[in-house]
């Protein structure tokens, strides 16, 4: 069984450091069941993201993207285009999720 525990939001603040341009990436499957890593989940974290940025007059993109399951190469593969051009990737999915986007 998968359980996903989001980090507190000052946590992901702070590991964002002075990056310009965040990637925020969910997963479909089981983190999405748990209320921790979908779609929604997905938009809300960067929503809370960008009024913190503007708020601090930082000029941060946040680009949202759900693949549907992180642990499968196929469905990572197919969307690893998009990766590039962003200083930080930031999973939102299981540890299983997080090592094969990492590689």
């Amino acid at each position: 069984m998968i359980v996903g525990e989001r980090k507190p939001y000052e946590e992901i603040r702070s590991l964002l450091g002075e990056s310009a341009r965040v990637l925020l990436v969910g997963c479909g499957t089981c983190v999405k069941v748990c209320f921790t890593g979908g779609d929604k989940e997905v938009a809300v974290l960067a929503s809370q993201l960008r009024l913190a940025a503007a708020k601090a007059k930082k000029g941060r993109t946040f680009d949202e993207m759900t693949v549907e399951r992180q642990c499968e190469p196929e469905f990572v593969d197919e969307v690893a285009k998009r990766f590039a051009g962003h200083d930080v990737i930031m999973s939102m999915a299981c540890g299983a999720g997080v090592q094969l986007l990492a590689s």
